[in-house]
Order: structure tokens, then sequence, then C-alpha cells
């Protein structure tokens, strides 16, 4: 494995722990242009972007949304793949399948799969950059077209959730597929999946591992695969977490609120948040990895949301707009950062959350 060095990559996002097949669909999706790394533990996945390569998403995504022609083929192409997706894959993988052939599943998951190519173009490298360019050259139809695109990435994120939320297709596909041959498919990326409907072994001893620990990147469009040992390595390298009771972000939403930290993780359930929603009084704060319609019942809530991820046009940012509450976004590792219960100020005159002090830890 050729080194790796945490300053030239960016954080993307993190999460609760994803199955491989998962992360594959991620890396090989658009945002896959950014030469996206994976890294994946028992209790936490994290994501990051190559710095030099996230530029190839910037002239993509100005290229696509300052142009009218490719805009609408764009739009129109994502419209119809949901409506292909909500009449064909998601009533087709509601429960777990009875059998599933290796042609039915390489033909189902290139349907699936697309949804990165379209949702990714929406994430923050391809979407931003477009956003500050036609805003300079004044394109009054781009920025209305965008404004409106970040609206429609709602509807999108709906069909992610149907997708990786438990009980969902990933969950079901690779149910079907651990019990038909006897191995834990989670950990298990698509050419092995493919290769065990070709009677051919994966080794034990790879999953173990990968149980642990295992990561992936995207090179010049190739899919690489870390060992065991080097993705310990990077984990330790990547994933680290300031001792500092300081955060400095993107302000997207200004004004100042001080209040009690809940944390809210990228999760995969609906109970889950609605145990954060029983813990969650008017006028705490909302730290999350990131905000969409599932936790609005939390952002209403809030007195004022800080989002690890997102940019001007995210759900976190739109949505403190409406509310006229303060808003921090790229607020890196703040939900590691802070515990639940912290009281904490939000300065998002100046993009800073600082803490005042430890006020309790109430359990999600």
């Amino acid at each position: 494995m050729k080194s790796l060095n945490p300053i030239d990559y960016r954080k993307f996002f993190s999460s609760i722990p994803l199955t491989c097949l998962n992360s594959e669909c991620i890396m090989r999706g658009s945002l896959g242009k950014a030469n996206v790394l994976l890294i994946n533990t028992k209790k936490d996945f994290n994501s990051f972007y190559n710095l030099e390569a996230e530029k190839d998403c910037h002239k993509a995504g100005i290229d696509l949304f300052s142009n009218k022609e490719k805009y609408t083929q764009y739009f129109n192409e994502f419209k119809k793949y949901i409506e292909l997706v909500q009449k064909y894959i998601l009533p087709k993988y509601k429960n777990i399948p009875s059998s599933i052939t290796k042609e039915e599943f390489i033909k189902d998951l290139s349907i699936i799969g697309k949804l990165w190519h379209y949702y990714g173009f929406l994430e923050s490298p391809h979407i931003e950059p477009a956003f500050e360019h036609v805003k300079k050259e004044n394109n009054k139809d781009a920025i209305a077209n965008l404004n409106y695109l970040a609206e429609f990435k709602f509807e999108a994120r709906k069909i992610m959730n149907a997708y990786f939320f438990k009980g969902g297709v990933f969950e079901n596909i690779l149910t079907y597929i651990s019990k038909k041959f006897s191995v834990d498919a989670k950990y298990l990326f698509i050419d092995e999946i493919i290769s065990l409907f070709e009677d051919k072994n994966v080794k034990k001893e790879l999953i173990e591992q990968r149980k642990i620990c295992y990561s992936a990147r995207i090179e010049n469009k190739k899919l690489i695969k870390h060992s065991h040992k080097d993705s310990l390595k990077l984990y330790k390298k990547f994933v680290k977490t300031e001792d500092t009771n300081f955060v400095k972000g993107v302000i997207a939403n200004k004004g100042l609120s001080k209040g009690r930290v809940v944390i809210c993780p990228l999760l995969d359930d609906y109970e889950s948040i609605g145990r954060i929603n029983s813990i969650m009084k008017k006028g705490d704060i909302l730290i999350a990895e990131t905000t969409s319609p599932d936790v609005m019942i939390l952002c209403e809530k809030a007195s004022a949301i800080v989002a690890e991820q997102g940019g001007i046009l995210s759900h976190a940012s739109i949505v403190s707009r409406e509310l006229n509450i303060p808003c921090i976004i790229q607020a890196v590792n703040s939900t590691k950062i802070f515990k639940n219960g912290d009281l904490v100020e939000v300065d998002a005159n100046k993009g800073i959350i600082r803490k005042i002090l430890f006020s309790g830890n109430p359990k999600n």
C-alpha cells in the first residue's frame, strides 16, 4: 500500500458501521472522482476524500449545473431513477427474498448502485462550487435550479434510507446471501459476493478480520482493498479526535445560542431517532453528523444546529434559515468532541462552538 497522508485528505462523513456492499456503492458513485477513502471498524465508519482529486468533483459540478441541457438531462434521469426504484427495487426487497440468482444480483445491484451516481452530485464537493460559480455569473435560472435540487435531495434521501436502514434493501439482500452460502455477507465486496454464486469460497479469516476493521479506496476509478494490517494503521492515522473544548466550522445561518448538547450521529433506524427525541428538550443544541427530514423533529426543538457535514445548500443550512436559528456546518468531529449534556455556546457569527461546562450525560 502506498503511503496515504491525512493532510492530503478532508473528512467527508462518519456513521455507524457500514457493510462492504454499501461502502463499495459509495466509492463507485460520482464521489469516486475524489478518490474516496473509507475506514470501517466495529464501532464506527469514517470516510475521506483526497483534496487534489476533489478538484475533479468541483469541475464536474460546475460543468453539470451551469449547463442548462446537462442539468435538465441529469434531473430527468434522476427522477426516472427514483420512480424505477419505487416500482421495482423497494417492493422486491421489502422483505428477505426467497431466492436470488447471480444474474439477478448483478442486474439489481447495477440499479441500486446508480443512486450514488446521482446523489453524489448533490453532495458538497460537487454542488457547492457550482453554486458559488453560478452566483458569480448571476445565472438566476441555475441558482433557482440548485436551490430546487437541495429540496429534491430530501426525496432522494428517502430512497437512501430505504436502502441502508435496518430491514432495508441491503440488509435483506445480504441476509439472504448469508443464509444461502453460510457466510457473513456484510463483510464482502461485490466481486466476492459474485464469487459465492460461482461456488468459490471466501476465507473465514478475512471476514473475521473485516469485522474488526476494513478499509478501501478508489484510485483512478479502481477499487483498492487494503489488508487488515494496513486498515488498522490507516484507522490510527486518520481517525483522531482532539482533546479540545472548541470547534470551528462554517457559518450557515448567523446567530448566538447557549444550551445543553444533544448528539445525533448518523443513524440507520427510526427507533434511535425516537430515543434521541425522548431526551431532547426545547432549546437544546443539536450536534449532528448531518441532518435530514428524518430528524426534523429534533431540528424543531433546537435553539441551534451544528453539523459535521454539509454546505450552504445542505438540509441543516436550509432548515436553520427556515427556523431562524444559528447554524454551523463542517464542524469536523463535533459529535465526538462534545458529549450529551455539555453546556455549549454556538457563536454562528464567528463560526465557533465552545464548551462552557459539563452538565450531565443523558443516555440516548
